[in-house]
């Protein structure tokens, strides 16, 4: 006998004072561990996990990917753990835009890149982001399978096939680590929400909610979703979520909050909210809707930014809709995980600037919300108009088969798209001046001698040729450049007319005078706060001693 519980009792599932006599009257009887997890559900968490191997490895497979300049973001992040497990600290030491989870998070992979190499570190670095990547889909799954094994490879194979998640899983990037720890804080919310006994759930949840806050300040938009679901449903130990929140950001950030208390927040908060976009980052609502969805790396030029608007608006319609015609299994779940797809989609909407790679965190709650919405669609069909549309056909086996097929032929028809999109990606990123796929490490390794005091507009570059750590006293600690001119002159990035300020001038003759060896990836790289007096003094004083694609390599004459 199936047991149909009415809206108000699901309600009651979270209520802590009627979630024992839900259990005890509900629950089905426990089984043994080989019946929870069958061959079905190694297929159902296997399928979009092998989907997501499958892309990612095929991107670190191209000529480059591994050992060569694909982004400019991984060699700041890599840069500051390695800056920081040889002892300079960010904030008090250099600059550095975020907190410090990431720098956590990686300090293990950089103790080894000090011992074997800071290019064989980046290398590993960029693997175990393909492997979170994958970790990801194996959480959206985890989530939407309560609702039916084929809900939950719909939703994992969705992320998992997203075209631009190239941009992210092809290297270090904070969005895979950010999304994973919130997608494990709802997963241990949604557990809380159904358990008879929630506390250390909500402990966990807040808890890895602080984490991700701690990787990148956009975890404050889910958290707070979060926190409205928790107060609301769980208004007695609603404390126990929050407390876990502060002590597993407060008790990692402390000692960098101690060190440079005034730097700290002037990084993480101020710089964040005074920074202006380039005119690179300068994306309408319509051109970000168009990433968000993944349009661009999608076949069709019929998918334009206004394409993405209407999908976005039709998308909105079929929530109310779902909602409205299937009333009757409304989880509190479902609400959390809806309720976190908008602030997400929100956060990237909001800030004044927008990178394409930006659209990565919100790609797996939109599979998880667009499986919902399609799984309450069809639940609510078959409850209205169960003669049309019954058993006899949803559930037949021809019929279930025929599914399987299109699903399957559907998902390999677009993983090889994804696979011709994403290699053109990387190739393109790899490439230099000369249309070949550029090696700038390997220059930089031979033009300059190991130990020796070397700085660079792009740290990746002599990250990958294992001459970013110098043993030369006072070499100066370069980690952003970009991002010094957020703090350091007013906000203003490059490319930009008006005149840098003074200060920040200053501070980078005082870098080019203490340095042997700076390295750029174009002559007079827009990321240097060049003036004229600046340029004239740096001709004066370097020397050009190798030029090659992402490389330009210059001595200092009276400093080497």
């Amino acid at each position: 006998m199936i047991l149909r519980r009415s809206r108000s009792t699901l309600d009651d599932e979270s209520n802590p004072d009627t979630a024992d006599e839900v259990a005890t009257s509900a629950s089905p009887p426990l089984r043994g561990h080989k019946d929870r997890f069958n061959a079905a559900d190694l297929l159902t968490f296997g399928l979009p996990a092998l989907f997501s191997l499958a892309i990612g490895f095929w991107q670190l497979a191209t000529p480059g990917a591994i050992s060569g300049l694909t982004a400019y973001d991984d060699g700041v992040y890599f840069g500051a753990a390695l800056q920081w497990v040889n002892g300079s600290w960010p904030y008090r030491d250099f600059v550095f835009l975020h907190p410090p989870g990431i720098i956590l998070l990686m300090s293990p992979i950089a103790l080894f890149g000090k011992a074997f190499g800071t290019g064989n570190g980046l290398t590993v670095a960029r693997v175990c982001t393909e492997f979170v990547a994958t970790l990801n889909v194996v959480l959206v799954v985890v989530l939407v399978r309560r609702h039916g094994r084929v809900a939950a490879v719909l939703a994992g194979t969705l992320l998992a096939l997203f075209p631009l998640a190239v941009a992210n899983s092809s290297t270090l990037t904070l969005e895979p680590y950010l999304v994973f720890f919130v997608l494990a804080a709802s997963v241990a919310l949604v557990r809380a929400i159904s358990s008879v006994n929630p506390n250390h759930w909500l402990v966990a949840s807040g808890a890895l909610f602080g984490v991700a806050g701690l990787v990148k300040i956009w975890a404050i938009f889910p958290f707070v979703v979060a926190s409205i679901c928790v107060a609301l449903w769980f208004t007695r130990k609603s404390w126990r979520f929050f407390l876990g929140a502060v002590v597993a950001f407060g008790v990692p950030a402390a000692p960098f909050i101690a060190l440079s208390p005034g730097n700290f927040f002037h990084d993480v908060i101020v710089d964040q909210v005074i920074r202006q976009a380039s005119i690179y980052q300068q994306v309408s609502l319509s051109g970000r809707l168009f990433d968000i969805l993944g349009f661009p790396g999608l076949p069709g030029s019929w998918l334009t930014p206004s394409i993405a608007v209407v999908a976005i608006l039709v998308g909105a319609v079929g929530v109310v809709f779902a909602f409205w015609l299937d009333n009757e299994s409304a989880q509190r779940s479902d609400v959390l995980l809806l309720g976190v797809t908008l602030s997400a989609i929100a956060c990237l909407l909001v800030g004044s600037e927008f990178q394409l790679f930006y659209s990565y965190f919100s790609a797996p709650f939109l599979a998880i919300s667009f499986v919902l919405v399609l799984h309450k669609i069809l639940r609510g069909v078959r409850a209205r108009w169960p003669v049309r549309l019954g058993p006899r056909y949803l559930e037949s086996r021809v019929f279930r088969v025929a599914m399987a097929v299109v699903f399957l032929a559907a998902s390999i028809a677009l993983a090889t798209h994804d696979f011709s999109y994403q290699r053109q990606f990387i190739e393109y990123n790899l490439r230099g001046n000369s249309g070949t796929v550029a090696e700038p490490g390997v220059v930089v390794s031979i033009a300059i001698p190991a130990g020796a005091c070397a700085i660079s507009d792009s740290p990746a570059v002599l990250i990958l040729g294992n001459r970013y750590l110098s043993t030369t006293p006072g070499c100066p600690a370069i980690v952003d450049p970009y991002g010094m001119f957020l703090a350091l002159n007013g906000g203003v990035v490059p490319p930009t007319t008006s005149a840098p300020a003074a200060s920040f001038t200053d501070q980078w003759q005082t870098y080019f005078e203490e340095a042997q060896y700076v390295v750029l990836t174009f002559p007079f790289s827009e990321y240097i706060p060049w003036t004229t007096t600046l340029e004239t003094w740096f001709r004066q004083n370097y020397t050009l001693v190798s030029s090659s694609p992402f490389a330009y390599i210059y001595q200092n004459r009276t400093n080497s």
